[in-house]
């Protein structure tokens, strides 16, 4: 994860006015289920450019989501691990079962 995350950041460094970039990188920190920094840059993007309906899109789809990872058969049937109010990283295999349920935006 933090290799993906620091070459979108290295990208937004040179092009910070990207929404493109801010909405990728919010897509990349929902997939790792870290929905707190994927919301702070996908309401980056939509501040950026306000018509950014992929990035509107993507923020509805984290509420969606921290929805259901409230609920306990979410974390048992996908193993979601919280551990008091730091959550540990989604693995790939369960970072696949979040994508089918939800279809990211990227254009």
């Amino acid at each position: 994860m933090d290799k993906k995350i620091a070459a979108i950041q290295n990208e937004i460094s040179t092009n910070p006015k990207s929404a493109k970039l801010y909405n990728k990188l919010g897509v990349t920190y929902a997939r790792y289920g870290k929905y707190k920094e994927a919301l702070k840059n996908l309401e980056k993007a939509v501040s950026l450019d306000g018509g950014y309906f992929s990035a509107y899109n993507n923020i509805g789809k984290v509420y969606y989501l921290s929805a259901v990872k409230k609920k306990s058969s979410f974390k048992n049937k996908y193993a979601y691990l919280e551990m008091g109010s730091k959550q540990t990283e989604i693995r790939a295999s369960d970072r696949a079962k979040i994508d089918t349920m939800v279809e990211w935006d990227y254009d």
